[in-house]
């Protein structure tokens, strides 16, 4: 008890339907409410760059975007605890960064009034399905897809290779990625990696109509 966390993926999920409802009921029913949802997106976005990259906090430094280093887990820090993610210095689900997240909610509600309204949702998308099939084999089993990168992601990291010292994952950015470009590109390349692999297998369960719902 004296380190459960606090913050998490379901907080934040609540949190930010809480922030886009009474956004959303505030100018639905005024003449420009996508504007003005689109102007609210955008306010958030903006002020969460600014505030990331620009305001000073006691002893950090401004600018600083490194997970333990940043304002956000400085502002965790200091409402929390101990209390956040494994009791440790950050949480990836910080307070901070719940921001931007009401702002892809936002867009989110921009997108259902588009399809609500329109006299045939299908035809929002008609010409448009060439090269979308990734999109589909990921959307319709996205349960299936985050249970799947949780598991990949914790093999990468458990699983020793090629000794004791070294995690599979390390081991793979540092022998195939890092020789190849800087690191954060590489870490790019890294990432996208693990995306291709998830598709390739989320791929195959869409060819079968396999899909994992709750």
């Amino acid at each position: 008890m004296s380190t459960i966390r606090i913050p998490g993926v379901l907080a934040r999920i609540a949190w930010c339907y809480v922030a886009a409802a009474i956004l959303t009921r505030a100018v639905a029913a005024g003449r420009h409410r996508n504007r003005s949802i689109l102007m609210a997106a955008a306010a958030l976005l903006a002020g969460y760059w600014f505030v990331l990259t620009a305001a000073p906090f006691p002893g950090g430094t401004p600018g600083d975007l490194t997970a333990a280093g940043n304002i956000g887990a400085w502002l965790d820090r200091t409402l929390f605890g101990r209390h956040v993610w494994r009791g440790g210095a950050f949480d990836p689900e910080r307070l901070l960064s719940t921001i931007p997240a009401i702002g892809t909610a936002l867009f989110g509600v921009l997108a259902g009034w588009l399809i609500r309204e329109s006299s045939s949702p299908r035809a929002i998308v008609r010409g448009l399905q060439g090269g979308t099939e990734p999109f589909v084999a990921l959307g319709r089993n996205a349960t299936l897809l985050f249970v799947l990168s949780g598991l990949l992601a914790k093999t990468l990291i458990y699983v020793e290779w090629p000794d004791p010292a070294m995690s599979l994952g390390r081991w793979l950015y540092l022998s195939t990625f890092a020789p190849v470009a800087p690191p954060h590109l590489a870490s790019l390349l890294y990432a996208l990696a693990n995306l291709l692999l998830l598709y390739a297998l989320l791929a195959a369960f869409h060819r079968r109509r396999i899909y994992l719902t709750v």
